[in-house]
This record gives C-alpha cells, sequence and structure tokens, in this order.
C-alpha cells in the first residue's frame, strides 16, 4: 500500500503536523477571537434588550395604570351623569304627566272646585238661615 509506505510516511506526517498546526495558529489568532468579540457584543446586546425590555415593561405597566384609573374613573363619572340624567328625565317625565293631566282635565278640575265650593256656601246660607228662622 502506498499509504503506508516507509519513505514517504515521515514526509506525509510532517506535513500533516505542518498543516495542522498552521489551520491551529490562524484559527487560535484570527477566526476565535473574532468569534469571542461576536459572542460578547451578543451577550451585550442581549442584556442591553434585556435591560431596555425591563424598564419598558415597567413604563408599560405603569401607563396600563394610569389609563386604567382614568376610565374607571371616566366610567364613574359617565354613570354618575347617566344616573342623574336618568333622574332628571323621570322627574320631567312625571311633570309632564302632571301638566297633561292639568291641561286635559283643567276644567273639569275647575268646575269640580267650584261646584264643591258653591254646594259648601249653600249649606252655609241654609244653616245661617235656618238658624235665624228658629
Amino acid at each position: 500500500m502506498p499509504q503506508l509506505d516507509k519513505v514517504t510516511f515521515f514526509t506525509q506526517i510532517s506535513w500533516l503536523l505542518v498543516v495542522f498546526f498552521s489551520l491551529y495558529v490562524i484559527l487560535l489568532k484570527f477566526i476565535l477571537p473574532k468569534l469571542a468579540l461576536i459572542l460578547k457584543l451578543r451577550q451585550r446586546r442581549i442584556a442591553k434588550f434585556l435591560s431596555d425590555s425591563n424598564s419598558f415593561k415597567k413604563e408599560a405597566e405603569t401607563r396600563a395604570q394610569i389609563h386604567f384609573d382614568i376610565l374607571f374613573r371616566s366610567v364613574f363619572v359617565s354613570n354618575r351623569i347617566l344616573d342623574e340624567t336618568l333622574k332628571n328625565f323621570y322627574l320631567y317625565e312625571e311633570l309632564n304627566k302632571i301638566y297633561m293631566l292639568q291641561g286635559s282635565s283643567i276644567v273639569t278640575f275647575n268646575e269640580l272646585f267650584f261646584n264643591e265650593l258653591v254646594s259648601i256656601q249653600l249649606k252655609r246660607t241654609l244653616l245661617n238661615r235656618g238658624d235665624s228662622i228658629l
């Protein structure tokens, strides 16, 4: 077998070692420092993104709480205004009913009142005349 030939065996091993160590030195001196730098930069960038995201999360939580408080207050105020409006509306409706009853039956009410007054006056007059006759 030509691979195990004793004449070329030493040169093959020497070239193998030269190529292996040269690749090892190139990898160790040039490629690995660049990769380490890239990994450090990535780690720093990830840490910065995490700290930024935590600060953004805190800010978002405070803003959400502020928005919730504003929304809660506005719902409370709108409910109060709605209640007042409904009370005013019901009062308005009741007053309208009274006015409508007064408008439609004011004549009959006045007639009844006048008739009652006349009957009371007649009774008094008759009672006074009866006392004077006796």
